[in-house]
């Protein structure tokens, strides 16, 4: 199974751990494949600390994959007016699945690939900036965003904030393979106490 990683100019770091998760699951499962890949125009990606990284592809030369995950970040307020990348979205949303933690939940929306549907995101914030939650249901009012740990709409699976991009990857890891791998890559990472945390104080919706 090939995992897609989604990446645009400003994404946090932090939202490259679920390709860390993924590279840990291939220990155990070798039919694990991953790439990342560029909105832009140009392979390399520079993240929000000023770090710059070269992706495999582009979004016009990349492969298929059976799971793209979305990257968030600061600039996500630029990145939901790229049609190119909401075209991506909206073609991939056909036959693959699509996860994404935090502000790249925002990009599934802007594609209008959450319309009817529950989906979550980061519910903190930072100085006079607006509940992320409340923006999506003041911005998208056919989408019903929740506080969750994960949501899980089949084909969409969104997660809550920052490092819950991990989360979702674990998720997606027992959904589609066993809980016996989501369990094993969390224990290398030292991270099924936390998982269970928050999904115990967050709950995960199906």
């Amino acid at each position: 199974m090939k995992f897609g990683i989604l990446l645009f100019d400003g994404v946090e770091p932090i939202d490259l751990a679920a390709l860390g998760a993924l590279s840990i699951a291939k220990r155990f499962e070798p039919s694990i494949e991953t790439c990342v890949i560029a909105t832009g125009e140009h392979n390399k990606v520079t993240l929000a600390c000023n770090v710059k990284i070269e992706a495999e592809f582009t979004i016009k030369n990349a492969p298929e994959c059976d799971v793209y995950l979305i990257a968030g970040g600061p600039t996500w307020k630029e990145e939901i007016h790229r049609e190119q990348t909401l075209d991506f979205i909206r073609c991939k949303s056909l036959s693959a699945i699509l996860g994404a933690a935090c502000m790249g939940v925002t990009l599934l929306a802007a594609a209008g690939v959450l319309d009817n549907k529950k989906a979550t995101l980061r519910n903190q914030t930072s100085g006079s900036e607006e509940n992320p939650i409340e923006y999506v249901k003041r911005q998208w009012p056919a989408i019903d965003p929740v506080v969750a740990h994960i949501v899980d709409q089949g084909r969409i699976v969104t997660g809550g904030g920052g490092v819950l991009n991990l989360d979702v990857a674990l998720y997606l890891l027992e959904r589609l393979y066993s809980k016996e791998l989501a369990r094993n890559t969390g224990r290398i990472l030292e991270y099924n106490e936390a998982y269970m945390a928050n999904a115990n104080r967050l709950g995960i919706i199906t």
